[in-house]
């Protein structure tokens, strides 16, 4: 055990030792060391919120047209038949999706009636539902935070309140025909079967709360208690004989539904995919059975969440490839400045480097203290990445729950914690494999020469070398993208199209952005030497000739760390560009769907069909200097 604890405790000292000489080399260059933890932390936190943003956007996604569509997964409808309306016998429905598991589900009953109030004024029709605000609570059918509505009243919309009159304390007559659900219950025709009966007005409804669409024209004008209307339908209907008053005094209201609705069980993780396919696959798969274990022949099922979902599919793709494009720039970028730094690092410490090779050190040794100056740098650049990114993911997470509802938990998501390891921790490493061999590959005697060259004045060395018989890295690169490209567009891109495989075309798009971004930013930077005089001439055109051959030399000895600077600044630019050109891409695919969605910038609608005023809004519309144009749309 005690030779254990030696070598514990030498490599304890060992380590000690690495990070104090890489303290002391950095605080020998703050600037430097400051630099790279703030470029690599800004990096890190840009990305990790990113990457965090993109997975809760579905779920922002969902949550719109969850409040233009109603919070309802599954619709199911009866078809109609040669014989007339058919009804859903919810209650064996139930009975069976209960033994399979799926117990959130509700049973409505809907009908168009005639609205009027108490005295016979502003009669409307409108479209009455019956709905059990129990069963739809534990369902999780809406956001409906009133109360049951009591006994002999109702709820009414605010559009038929201001259309009719009414308010709170009202008292309205509805009068509907029966005939065909009468004739389901009892298997006879009735000679006449119409329900009359008187309702008090208990609220006024001008927020459905995601139960019902937001769309005014699918709103019900009146809302009623399941069991409630189930009395009526019992005790009010006129004109019916006594046999069939009978048989309606046992009638079940739920076992002829007109609408069934399904919701998937809490927390229904299956819309928070970032893919519409998968997202489609997962709902689907959730939802068959129920609809299997009934009749589905004789049911019209409606998936109106995930219907609607389909129109911002484009937008989810959009926001993977942001995503991913600015995660292939952003290691490209964060490669480049920590190749830069360490390269630096390396350089500056080529003699103290060269004294520890002669005093013993192995190149072992000359690794891992290039390890730990990389730690040195990464590890409190990834920390604090990574702690600014949840706090921005937790403020951004806290105000979308307070103003739009993203049912989101606050830690950050796997992935962010993945890409925030990858470039905070990974690809320093990486990035400092080059300046590790080029440190073990240089000898003492080397190191020695270099620094008493560090005392001269700037000087330029040509090396000639014979022509090596091996492939060169760069033309090896070329050919291998070439053939890369070569298979995707001959093979990928074909199928892709033919199999409508959406994600596969993304990827190659993706592919072919960043080659362009990529090749562009390789481009200019090897016009260094042209942007050089450029700025050269730019800048010392008014000196004397010494202070110009001096710039010049400058100019060429430094040139390869000005290649890296040019090479970052044009990542920089074009990720900036790209990032311009998606926002404007998302905001005019909007606009445009909104355009062509309404046809015009404002519709106006009339229950009445502009009886009331038309001449009057015709001429307030032509005298207007807002419009430009106008016409007529019939119903």
């Amino acid at each position: 055990y005690s030779s254990r604890f030696s070598w514990l405790g030498s490599s304890l000292k060992w380590i000690w030792i690495l990070f104090r000489l890489a303290w002391k080399h950095s605080m020998r260059h703050p600037v430097m060391l400051l630099l790279g933890i703030v470029t690599l932390t800004l990096i890190v936190f840009v990305m990790t919120f990113i990457s965090a943003a993109s997975s809760f956007a579905p779920g922002i996604i969902t949550e719109l047209v969850e409040t233009e569509q109603g919070q309802t997964d599954l619709i199911l409808d009866p078809r109609f038949t040669e014989d007339g309306r058919e009804y859903l016998n919810y209650t064996r429905a139930s009975e069976i999706w209960n033994q399979m598991g799926f117990e959130t589900s509700a049973a409505r009953y809907s009908f168009q009636a005639q609205v009027t109030r108490v005295d016979k004024s502003g009669a409307r029709r409108s479209r009455v539902v019956a709905f059990d605000t129990t069963q739809e609570e534990v369902a999780g059918i809406g956001e409906w935070q009133l109360p049951r509505v009591q006994d002999n009243s109702c709820y009414i919309s605010s559009s038929l309140a201001i259309a009719s009159g009414l308010q709170v304390g009202d008292s309205i007559a509805i009068v509907a025909d029966f005939s065909e659900l009468v004739l389901k219950v009892t298997g006879e025709q009735p000679r006449r079967a119409v329900l009359q009966t008187e309702l008090r007005i208990e609220n006024v409804i001008r927020d459905f709360m995601k139960k019902f669409p937001s769309d005014s024209s699918q709103q019900p004008g009146v809302m009623i208690e399941l069991d409630a209307f189930q009395g009526i339908l019992r005790s009010q209907i006129v004109g019916l004989s006594e046999s069939e008053q009978a048989l309606m005094s046992n009638f079940k209201i739920r076992d002829f539904a007109t609408n069934a609705y399904l919701q998937i069980p809490s927390p229904r993780q299956e819309y928070l995919h970032p893919d519409n396919v998968v997202v489609r696959e997962q709902v689907i798969s959730a939802l068959r059975w129920p609809i299997y274990g009934v009749d589905f022949r004789q049911l019209n099922a409606k998936l109106p969440i995930l219907e609607a979902l389909d129109e911002f599919s484009m937008i989810s793709l959009f926001l993977s490839l942001l995503v991913n494009v600015a995660l292939v720039v952003f290691l490209v970028l964060a490669w480049v400045i920590l190749y830069s730094l360490f390269g630096y690092t390396v350089e500056t410490r080529s003699y103290e480097v060269g004294v520890m090779r002669v005093v013993g050190l192995r190149k072992v040794g000359v690794v891992e203290l290039v390890w730990a100056q990389v730690l040195l740098l990464a590890l409190p650049s990834w920390a604090m990445g990574l702690l600014l990114g949840q706090g921005a993911y937790y403020a951004a997470i806290v105000f979308l729950q307070q103003n739009i509802g993203v049912r989101s938990g606050y830690a950050l998501p796997g992935g962010s914690i993945a890409v925030a390891c990858i470039l905070g921790l990974v690809v320093p490493f990486v990035a400092a494999i080059l300046p590790i061999r080029r440190a073990i590959s240089q000898a003492p005697a080397e190191a020695f020469a270099a620094q008493n060259r560090g005392n001269a004045p700037t000087a330029q060395t040509v090396k000639i070398t014979r022509e090596s018989s091996r492939l060169p890295p760069a033309l090896l690169s070329v050919c291998i993208i070439t053939v890369v490209l070569g298979f995707m567009m001959y093979y990928l891109f074909p199928l892709a199209l033919v199999s409508l495989n959406i994600t596969l075309l993304l990827l190659i798009f993706m592919f072919l952005l960043v080659a362009m971004l990529m090749g562009f930013s390789l481009l200019f930077t090897s016009l260094d030497r042209v942007f050089s005089w450029i700025t050269f001439w730019v800048c010392f055109w008014w000196q004397r000739e010494i202070v110009k051959r001096l710039a010049m030399t400058n100019f060429a000895s430094h040139r390869s760390q000005n290649r890296k600077v040019f090479l970052m600044y044009n990542l920089t630019i074009a990720l900036v560009v790209y990032l311009d050109v998606i926002a404007r891409s998302q905001v005019l695919y909007l606009n445009s769907s909104t355009e062509k969605s309404f046809g015009a910038d404002l519709n106006l609608a009339s229950e009445n069909n502009f009886a009331c005023c038309r001449d009057t809004v015709e001429a307030a519309v032509a005298e207007s200097p807002f419009v430009q144009s106008f016409t007529w749309k019939t119903a």
